[in-house]
């Protein structure tokens, strides 16, 4: 037995060695709790950035869709806006005898049509003056309601005359192209008529002030000496000479109850008196020029106007001239503003049907 080698007896290391041990487990269990929180960090921070990926292609998203759909209302209402004007022209052409016929006397007019609301008023030309060929008292009673003394007036009006006529003779109170270079004028007189009503800011004399006050009531397009008494505005026909303010308000009251009869029973048709005591020369019948406005409305309350002015043709199998076209910036006013609007049918009626 004693050739016999014997191998040592092993003893556990943690009994040899048994706080190394200990310290050595400790160690790696704190290594492992660092690596784990890293790992955590990691894992939070990718969490926040799928996130805000997530959101920001919401977001968008939401945007593209909110667009895409203003988009569509914006194109459904100046659809809407130029369906009306097309359809005014069709009504206002029916036959004279037609209790339903459309008038050009600004009666507003609503229907709804696919979540959206169209407000439309068409009004005669002759409701205003025209700068062109109206009548020079005419004109010079609008500049004095206006705030014009009868000497700025006057200078107003020969300027107005003398920026129209073919000549460079200068009127007593006028202005030509010397007095508008000495004035440091960039326009000088085009010795021709108006092109638009925004042209008369170019005359000498007129202020912003005045233009501001007197264009509502101004057009180009009457070509017409007078203006529709059943028509005009309060500040139209206070223009007109040797008129007073309470016939102009007596004559607008009796004008109001015959437009409120006429709506009640549109067979009726009861005419629109004259205004008293004044002479015929400073009124007319109509111009067959109109002006129609509409605005529309959409269901999320985006707004679109339009306004055309186009002159009637002679017959029913005419075409008409568009004078104008542009989007509806101020709203015209009208001889029935106090009166409510007429509903009428979304479609055009057609033998008693709608079409």
């Amino acid at each position: 037995m004693s050739g016999l080698i014997q191998m040592p007896m092993q003893i556990p290391a943690a009994q040899i060695w048994p706080q190394k041990a200990q310290n050595c487990a400790a160690s790696m269990a704190a290594q492992h709790r660092r690596q784990a929180g890293v790992a955590l960090i990691l894992v939070i921070w990718v969490v926040a950035l799928i996130t805000g990926i997530a959101l920001s292609f919401a977001r968008s998203q939401k945007v593209e869709g909110e667009l895409s759909r203003n988009q569509r209302l914006i194109a459904q209402s100046r659809a809407l806006a130029e369906a009306g004007i097309a359809r005014a022209f069709y009504e206002l052409q029916t036959p004279s005898f037609d209790p339903n016929r459309w008038q050009a006397n600004g009666v507003a007019l609503v229907w709804e049509v696919e979540g959206a609301t169209v407000n439309l008023r068409a009004l005669d030309e002759s409701a205003r003056v025209d700068l062109n060929t109206a009548n020079p008292n005419l004109l010079r009673g609008l500049f004095k309601n206006a705030g014009a003394d009868e000497e700025e007036a006057t200078r107003i009006l020969e300027a107005i005359q003398d920026w129209r006529d073919p000549d460079d003779l200068k009127r007593p109170n006028g202005a030509e192209a010397e007095d508008y270079k000495a004035a440091s004028k960039r326009m000088l007189p085009t010795n021709a008529d108006f092109v638009s009503v925004s042209e008369l800011q170019n005359v000498l004399g007129v202020t912003s002030e005045l233009f501001q006050a007197i264009e509502p009531f101004l057009t180009v397009n009457s070509r017409q000496s007078g203006v529709s008494a059943a028509l005009a505005a309060r500040e139209v026909l206070l223009a007109i000479p040797n008129v007073t303010a309470e016939n102009v308000d007596l004559y607008l009251a009796t004008r109001r109850e015959v437009y409120a009869q006429n709506a009640a029973n549109p067979l009726s048709r009861i005419p629109i008196p004259p205004l008293p005591g004044v002479t015929g020369a400073f009124f007319v019948a109509g111009s067959g020029t109109i002006r129609i406005q509409v605005d529309v409305i959409t269901e999320n309350g985006f707004k679109h106007g339009r306004e055309a002015i186009i002159r009637m043709p002679q017959s029913n199998r005419g075409a008409y001239d568009v004078l104008a076209w542009k989007d509806l910036i101020t709203p015209m006013a009208g001889p029935t503003d106090d009166l409510p609007a007429a509903q009428i049918a979304p479609e055009i009626p057609i033998n008693g049907t709608a079409k």
